[in-house]
């Protein structure tokens, strides 16, 4: 419970406020756009969002109307607590070898899921399933990872080559079929990154252990939540409000403005809200003085 307490620490804060922010956001809308004002249905919709993205639950279809909730990202921190639920629950009635079993046979069965839905990248109806197969996949990666041995360093330069194609094949596999080349790909590549990363000390390694880097993982929760909204707000006022002509260069200069501005608002968010308010939540539930 202690565990669970602390991720709720780290998360809520940030999920608190990109919420509100984006409910903000949706309010002006209805303010100041006449399509949205006095729809009564949307306002109902955008309430059951708001609560659905506060809850944790929109990675499930319980308010099936909702789809993502509010500030679609936050369907996969939904997965996350819903996966870390399950899989404390399975820590204190498994262990050992018939906690492994537990956790393949969900992975299995997560799997055969997708397929039987045909689609692996929803989110808001039954993202949770999906979030099961990469978190107790990361478990195996850990588990594995505590054997004494080192990969050879050239291992690391498989994993740009294996994105490209699998970037390459997703948008050629784009059809029904491409839901199984994703399935199969996307969580065993990660797993696969992740461990060759850690059994190894190359170029690619020291590379992603640089300051720039790191801290850009450092604030990745700020970017990753707050992306959508900047993604909408800076593009949208830099062509309509002061009628910048749309081009290839100023579209390329919008880009790099937005992405700065993503940056800069993103590490503000990661003091001020994720630092702070986790600093706050703290004292509260862990009875920190």
């Amino acid at each position: 419970m202690g565990i669970l307490k602390k991720r709720f620490i780290r998360l809520y804060p940030l999920l608190f406020y990109t919420t509100i922010v984006f409910l903000l956001y949706m309010i002006v809308l209805i303010i100041f756009r006449s399509d949205y004002y006095n729809n009564t249905d949307f306002i109902t919709i955008l309430y059951y969002k708001a609560i659905d993205t506060l809850l944790f639950l929109n990675s499930t279809p319980i308010f099936s109307n909702t789809y993502l909730g509010l500030n679609e990202p936050s369907w996969s921190i939904s997965s996350e607590m819903i996966s870390y639920l399950l899989f404390g629950a399975i820590s204190l009635f498994f262990i050992g070898k018939e906690k492994n079993i537990t956790l393949i046979l969900i992975i299995i069965g997560s799997a055969l899921f997708v397929i039987w839905k045909k689609e692996f990248f929803f989110g808001g109806d039954f993202g949770f399933i999906r979030g099961f197969i990469s978190f107790n996949c990361g478990y195996f990666i850990w588990y594995f990872s505590k054997l004494n041995f080192k990969v050879n360093n050239l291992f690391e330069y498989l994993i740009p080559i294996l994105l490209i194609i699998i970037f390459y094949n997703l948008n050629r596999y784009s059809n029904n079929n491409g839901y199984l080349f994703a399935l199969v790909t996307i969580p065993l590549f990660y797993s696969f990154s992740i461990f060759i990363l850690l059994k190894t000390n190359g170029f690619i390694s020291k590379f992603l252990d640089s300051k720039p880097i790191l801290f850009l993982g450092k604030i990745s929760y700020s970017i990753y939540l707050n992306h959508m909204i900047i993604l909408i707000l800076v593009p949208n006022s830099l062509f309509s409000l002061l009628q910048i002509p749309k081009n290839v260069f100023n579209e390329i200069i919008v880009l790099i403005i937005t992405v700065v501005f993503i940056l800069f608002y993103s590490k503000f968010t990661y003091l001020i809200i994720e630092t702070k308010g986790g600093k706050f939540l703290k004292k509260i539930l862990l009875k920190y003085k």
